[in-house]
């Protein structure tokens, strides 16, 4: 999963790409609705991008991560429509650059909400 999240006040963006192995397990909520909760293991590529002069961080570090997922499915057609909450979260602190050329420890969390159409073949 690919993220890119600029800070409001500051001279930074965070962007992040996850690649994760992950385990989904589904149960019925209604007829044609299914629910399904899943975790996953992984890497997560955590990166600073200044926007100016003043950025606090710059630099790019690969950390190891994991995700909760939440989400339903809802049967129409040949595919389905879902909804999937999804919250990576870093198992220990990315290494970014400051300004001072110095390393700072920068932890890592996000929530997502995806919607969007699948197909079956």
């Amino acid at each position: 999963m690919r993220t890119d999240r600029a800070y409001t006040g500051f001279a930074n963006d965070v962007e992040t790409v996850s690649l994760m192995l992950n385990a989904r397990t589904g149960f019925a909520l209604a007829s044609s609705i299914e629910g399904y909760a899943g975790l996953g293991l992984g890497i997560i590529q955590v990166g600073y991008a200044g926007t100016g002069p003043d950025a606090p961080f710059s630099g790019v570090d690969i950390v190891a991560g994991g995700q909760i997922s939440l989400g339903a499915r809802y049967s129409l057609g040949s595919g389905s429509f879902f909804s999937e909450l999804k919250h990576p979260r870093a198992f220990e602190d990315a290494s970014i650059e400051s300004v001072a050329d110095t390393d700072v420890a920068q932890s890592y969390d996000s929530t997502s909400v995806i919607i969007g159409y699948g197909f079956d073949f």
